[in-house]
């Protein structure tokens, strides 16, 4: 029996916001001026994922945060609906929404300096999951790292640093919108 076109939509729709989650620097509604640093990203199995990619502006203008966030929830609602009958958009396009923020330029070079000391294992053991959460930290140009849940007890640095720097990132964010 073959799949249903809903199921068919709701894969490719998985597939693109997760890219773009991942790497929204390399889709032309989302490049913006500047050198891109560093990407983080949170993608949890059922709920809304985020990339946030901090930009060092030309000319020494300091930094801008570029918030994405893929609204899964919502497509996944979508997809529901078509498998239900209902009239609804049959499109793959992921519900993406961007916001920009400036950081405080001091604040994000002490933050990114204490990354740039860490030392890890480039092969540590770890185990695979399906549902749960994946996180990952992209320093463009020179390396690209992601992991599941909490990740390698040997990451466990990058992981921890990665998650104070989604709340970081938050309290930026949010009392603005």
């Amino acid at each position: 029996m073959p799949a249903h076109p809903a199921s068919q939509l709701w894969s490719k729709c998985l597939q693109q916001g997760c890219a773009i989650v991942r790497r929204h620097v390399e889709h032309p509604t989302y490049r913006r001026p500047g050198f891109p640093q560093i990407t983080l990203f949170h993608i949890p199995s059922f709920v809304d994922a985020t990339g946030w990619t901090v930009t060092k502006l030309p000319r020494g203008q300091g930094y801008e945060l570029q918030k994405i966030v893929w609204h899964q929830q919502a497509d996944s609602e979508r997809m529901g609906n078509l498998m239900s009958g209902r009239s609804v958009i049959e499109s793959p396009e992921p519900t993406i929404s961007a916001a920009l923020y400036r950081l405080n330029a001091q604040e994000w070079e002490n933050r990114i300096s204490a990354l740039a000391t860490m030392q890890i294992p480039i092969l540590p053991e770890h185990p695979f999951g399906l549902d749960g959460e994946s996180f990952g930290l992209r320093l463009y140009h020179k390396l690209e790292l992601e992991w599941w849940c909490e990740g390698p007890a040997a990451w466990a640095s990058v992981s921890e640093w990665t998650i104070s720097a989604i709340a970081y990132f938050l309290s930026q964010t949010e009392h603005i919108g």
